[in-house]
């Protein structure tokens, strides 16, 4: 037996007998695995996720400084300094137009409740002054309404500790998610600066331990992904940019209330495909709906229609035409992956399905190339292309 034989016996016994260990005993492999998880495969995948959108806005910078005849060494770093600072004025252009109008129309609804709350006691005893038949049932309603209330108020009371725990968990949940952000944007940063590097290491990894057609095939798929990423997020934000300018124009036009808050929702929720526009709908209609029930209708109408030209004519022209993914595919990409994997599953939905779609339809090509297949006929008899 030859000594790279032996060896790789030896690392495949290794590895067999750390999978049966793991799989017959994982309970005590669990909080490592956890460690590794949330220590270094979360900051590391969020950072190449952070590295991705800081790279597409800092190559627009980058190709503008070389134009301007910036010296090399300084376009990089002044290039992704950009990108950050651009990313960074958008967030907070959103924060502060959202939060003042979020906090004003938590008020209003607040204040709303409480005026509804007196009227219907003013109402409901003006009613029993005319029906005084139905005064023993209103006091059985009010008194097994009380009895709830004090009910939860106990209930409340008792869960106090626990409340006070849970608030405690939450705060440190808090913290660890910021630190693991910016451990994140750490790592994306430096992934940015070097991405050359780190993709020819790669690809020298690649080389070293994988045949060549294989290599070739990791690296086309790897460029599919970027560009069908790149152009999905690109269209994706202009076409929620657009949508929320069109609501904030309408809201103004038809004297909504609240319309900077509501059109930075709908902009934001319109980065999840399908399923956004709708949750900002029921939540615009519903935060309006509270001062003015017949306002909350109207603007509902008015989202709907928006959305729908969106959907028709927007959607197709931004998202559709530069990814190439059928509709129906779209919903069900959409739908199973928001089943599965919740609000992150719906944001990386479409270009994962896209990228699938056009491999398939890459190896059907190659399949298919130089054989004479004959299109099926149309209803008058011709050839369909």
């Amino acid at each position: 037996m030859t000594k790279k034989k032996f060896l790789s016996l030896l690392a495949l016994g290794i590895l067999l007998i750390s999978f049966y260990r793991l799989i017959s005993d994982f309970s005590s492999f669990q909080p490592y695995l956890n460690t590794i998880k949330n220590g270094v495969v979360i900051p590391i995948a969020t950072g190449i996720c952070i590295a991705f959108v800081i790279n597409l806005v800092s190559t627009k910078f980058d190709h503008l400084l070389r134009k301007a005849g910036l010296a090399q060494r300084f376009v990089r770093p002044l290039a992704i300094a950009l990108g950050l600072l651009s990313i960074a004025a958008i967030l907070a252009i959103v924060v502060a137009v959202v939060v003042p109008e979020f906090i004003k129309a938590i008020s209003v609804l607040a204040s709303s409740l409480k005026k509804f709350v007196g009227e219907y006691d003013v109402r409901v005893e003006e009613y029993l002054v005319a029906h005084p038949a139905l005064r023993p049932t209103a006091t059985v309603i009010r008194e097994n309404i009380a009895f709830f209330l004090q009910d939860m108020s106990d209930w409340t009371r008792e869960q106090y500790a626990s409340l006070l725990s849970d608030t405690f968990s939450a705060m440190v949940l808090t913290i660890k998610s910021v630190v693991t952000f910016f451990v994140s944007l750490v790592f994306g940063i430096y992934f940015t600066a070097g991405k050359e590097r780190i993709l020819g290491h790669l690809n020298k990894l690649m080389e070293t331990f994988l045949r060549k057609d294989t290599a070739e095939r990791i690296l086309h798929v790897g460029h599919v992904a970027d560009e069908v990423f790149s152009k999905y997020i690109s269209a994706q934000c202009l076409e929620a940019v657009i949508l929320g300018g069109l609501c904030l124009a309408g809201m103004l036009l038809f004297r909504f209330p609240y319309a900077p808050m509501i059109s930075a929702l709908t902009c934001l929720s319109a980065l999840i495909p399908i399923y956004g526009a709708l949750v900002s709908a029921v939540i615009g209609a519903f935060i309006i709906g509270v001062t003015s029930p017949l306002s909350g209708l109207f603007f509902l109408i008015f989202i709907l229609i928006l959305q729908q030209v969106e959907g028709n004519l927007i959607y197709p022209r931004v998202v559709g035409s530069s990814l190439g993914l059928p509709s129906v595919y779209v919903f069900i990409a959409v739908t199973a992956s928001g089943s599965v994997f919740g609000l992150v599953g719906m944001l990386f939905a479409v270009p994962v399905c896209t990228v699938a779609y056009r491999l398939l339809r890459e190896k059907h090509s190659r399949k298919t190339a130089g054989k004479n297949i004959t299109a099926p006929d149309g209803p008058d008899g011709r050839e369909v292309s």
